[in-house]
């Protein structure tokens, strides 16, 4: 299916994802062709005169909407599929003739997960024997999403271990009081491998790191060193700023 993108088409598109149970086929470079269609909409909407400009700016939110269900549609079915291949550990259902090259991969990539917790979980639970998959797998972005970042109160943080190197850094002397009392680069402390110095941007309360360790809480303004694990996805999240690294 090699078609032009227009508002037209694209809502022929949605109107067929809605009454098809099964994905409908859809050129490769689909995404491309929305790509182009979006930036010449958005250069449209730009240089429309104000008389139209109210018109154009409805018309491209409504683009916008119809792109969104178009992928969630596909994306539901895509996941559905993947459910029944592993429910029924029959690939008959794998039929990836109209997925798109990303939506391939998406499926494959479900599958494996599903497959991954069920033979992990449920197949070792009924067999009596514990989960294959552990809490300490989970990975560092997962225990420092949003929703799982937690803060301890004084009971829990007295339980701690003074023998934790990281905690014993803080709470001891700051590397920021190291680089602060430092007059030449001999001074400034030695990075142990795999850890980034950072200097946080924002107050962040204790959380729990990779095998359960805890980090925290830190101030804004504090300088400390942390894995580069850690550290990566704090400055993804824009908590923190990189002093220095060792990889």
């Amino acid at each position: 299916m090699d078609v032009q993108i227009t508002y037209e088409t694209l809502f022929n598109i949605l109107r067929k994802e809605r009454s098809l149970e099964e994905l409908q086929s859809l050129d490769d470079s689909f995404w491309s062709q929305i790509i182009t269609f979006i930036n010449e909409s958005k250069a449209f909407f730009e240089r429309t005169n104000s008389l139209e400009q109210e018109k154009a700016r409805i018309k491209f939110q409504n683009i916008n909407r119809i792109l969104k269900e178009i992928y969630e549609r596909r994306e539901k079915k895509i996941v559905n599929l993947a459910l029944n291949i592993v429910k029924t550990n029959n690939t008959a259902f794998a039929d990836k003739r109209n997925m798109l090259p990303l939506e391939k991969e998406f499926f494959g990539e479900v599958i494996a997960l599903l497959t991954k917790y069920k033979q992990g979980v449920l197949l070792q639970v009924s067999q009596g024997r514990v989960p294959l998959i552990s809490v300490e797998e989970v990975s560092d972005e997962k225990i420092l999403s949003d929703d799982t970042i937690e803060s301890f109160g004084s009971k829990e943080s007295a339980a701690v271990s003074d023998d934790d190197p990281v905690l014993k850094e803080s709470s001891e002397t700051s590397v920021e009081d190291k680089l602060d009392e430092s007059t030449g680069s001999e001074e400034i402390p030695v990075l142990k491998e795999g850890t980034l110095i950072v200097k946080f941007k924002t107050d962040v309360p204790k959380f729990i790191g990779k095998n359960k360790k805890i980090f925290g809480p830190y101030t804004k303004g504090t300088i400390t060193q942390l894995p580069v694990k850690i550290a990566n996805i704090l400055l993804k999240k824009g908590k923190v700023d990189s002093v220095m690294g060792s990889e």
